[in-house]
């Protein structure tokens, strides 16, 4: 990937006032802060290609340019590799003024450099040469916190307070523990189909990404089946999750669907399900999102199906790469070395050796 194919011209044109100081100055006015788009890494890539030197990393802050435009000095750095901040050597109207059109050519820049980085990106996906980004850990982690405020909201008896303030009380925890019960399984199940594309990566030979692709548009219980062992005990954990996903999870997010949402009004008794059997796949109607007895037995499931993934491998050893954040290769070099290490007694070490190296590559900036 050539830097002519990345549109170098146009940035330095953009820059052509631009000048690098060459050494640290001193800026104390801080012109804008927090700043989020465009990212922090593409910032630094574009001063890059402009041929501005950028200095670093320093603590919490990965890369610094030093930069003069219009007569005026200014540092651009880098904040815990998210925002950038832009601050000048002076607080006149002139200093804020060319801080605004400084920004402007970053941000023209930038977007040029994106749209030739996505397709010269798109081209190394066609090739295989991709990962996809792990984002495991944050969603059970939200599932997790979920769960938590379930528990927490549940309402204990009170002294001192009337039977009207315990019985409101009583409703508002009842309304509180739906909502995080409902959040709670919708995020769980998010978590299990970031797992079920972790086991498909590792379980398929060299998967290319239109494969991949096609893989994960199947229905839910095609994927399952697919990565997963779902006969002997394995099958009753399966029916069990199944079973929560449809009456719980899918309704939460995709609505009820199918007969077991059609009403129909009957004199005196008001609308009905065409059979009180679909009733059972209608927990939590009503006021309440999701009644404490639709809720009672999930997070056993929950529970059944995790300790059964930790205790049988090759998905224990998935799941702890999948906890790892680390990207996830579909094959080629890398997919081998995870495949080899996780044959390995010391996986986790492993994992802990690879976090190491990364956060070390992320943080070395000195190339600039």
């Amino acid at each position: 990937m050539s830097t002519a194919d990345l549109g170098t011209e146009k940035l330095r044109r953009i820059f052509h006032e631009v000048e690098d100081i060459g050494e640290p100055v001193v800026c104390p006015v801080r012109i804008e802060d927090g700043i989020w788009s465009p990212p922090s890494y593409i910032v630094r890539l574009v001063l890059s290609m402009c041929g501005l030197k950028t200095w670093g990393p320093d603590e919490k802050v990965t890369w610094t340019a030093f930069l003069r435009y219009k007569e005026v000095g200014f540092k651009v750095r880098d904040w815990k590799r998210t925002t950038w901040t832009i601050e000048a050597d002076s607080a006149d109207k002139r200093a804020f003024d060319t801080a605004h059109e400084l920004k402007r050519k970053i941000i023209d820049a930038a977007k040029i450099l994106d749209d030739h980085l996505a397709a010269a990106f798109r081209e190394e996906v066609k090739a295989g040469r991709f990962f996809i980004d792990n984002t495991y850990l944050k969603v059970r982690n939200t599932y997790e916190h979920f769960k938590v405020e379930y528990v927490r909201n549940e309402a204990l008896p009170q002294s001192g307070v009337s039977l009207g303030e315990q019985l409101a009380a009583a409703a508002e925890s009842m309304s509180r523990r739906g909502y995080n019960g409902c959040a709670a399984v919708a995020f769980y199940f998010s978590a299990v189909e970031v797992l079920l594309d972790v086991f498909y990566a590792f379980g398929n030979k060299d998967v290319d990404y239109e494969t991949f692709k096609k893989g994960s548009e199947w229905d839910w219980k095609k994927r399952f089946k697919h990565v997963l062992p779902v006969s002997g005990e394995f099958a009753s954990i399966y029916e069990r999750l199944l079973k929560i996903k449809r009456n719980i999870r899918d309704r939460v997010l995709h609505g009820m669907g199918g007969e077991e949402s059609l009403l129909v009004s009957v004199p005196r008794l008001g609308l009905l399900p065409i059979s009180y059997k679909h009733l059972n796949s209608m927990d939590g109607l009503g006021w309440v999102p999701l009644s404490n007895e639709a809720f009672s037995d999930v997070p056993a499931a929950f529970d059944e199906f995790d300790t059964w993934l930790s205790e049988n491998q090759p998905w224990a050893n998935q799941v702890l790469y999948a906890e790892s954040m680390l990207a996830i290769p579909l094959f080629g070099k890398r997919r081998d070395e995870i495949l080899k290490a996780m044959s390995e007694p010391d996986f986790e070490d492993w994992i802990h050796a690879e976090q190491e190296h990364l956060d070390y590559l992320l943080n070395d900036w000195s190339w600039g």
